[in-house]
């Protein structure tokens, strides 16, 4: 009985050292070396687009790309401060299977959010283009919809109206 035991703790001794022997030579595809900040980033909201709004101090963080048709950015600062940002594209938009324009893919994210905080939402005073807030319990969210796709943006320790001037950079104003 005790020899059973002891060649299945053989068995797994010698399946860790062999594991411990080859993973040093694996090719290193981890999150944390894959994460990177999107030049695109730039393009749609800048740093200084957003400090001005959010306030100085903020940093871009590199981001792990979850979907290729999906640009992912954030930014942040000591403190908890954070802004966390999706932008669908044309292309994202058009690949979703439960609607393909703007308007469709604006409202499915605010009425998705509304449904999971049961909050209705408030539209940001002043902006020509759609843009929602929906305060979830810790998070507010901010939706704004541009001619070019829809920007869904996680917000913490942000003031609705450093929100709101944010919403006012993304929507080109």
């Amino acid at each position: 009985m005790f020899q059973n035991t002891r060649n299945v703790l053989t068995w797994r001794g010698r399946l860790f050292a062999g594991l411990l022997a080859v993973l040093p030579f694996l090719p290193t595809t981890g999150f944390a070396q894959s994460q990177v900040v999107a030049p695109r980033c730039a393009q749609l909201l800048s740093i200084e687009q957003v400090r001005t709004a959010i306030g100085a101090g903020l940093d871009a963080t590199a981001q792990a790309p979850r979907d290729p048709k999906v640009l992912e950015c954030a930014w942040s600062r000591a403190g908890g401060v954070t802004v966390s940002l999706q932008f669908f594209d044309r292309k994202a938009i058009d690949a979703n299977p439960v609607t393909h324009t703007p308007d469709g893919y604006y409202e499915m994210i605010v009425s998705a959010s509304e449904d999971a905080v049961g909050r209705k939402r408030e539209p940001v005073a002043g902006l020509a283009s759609r843009a929602s807030f929906v305060q979830g319990q810790t998070q507010l969210l901010l939706v704004v919809q541009r001619a070019d796709g829809v920007a869904r943006v996680l917000l913490a320790n942000v003031t609705r109206p450093q929100a709101a001037a944010l919403a006012r950079a993304i929507a080109g104003v």
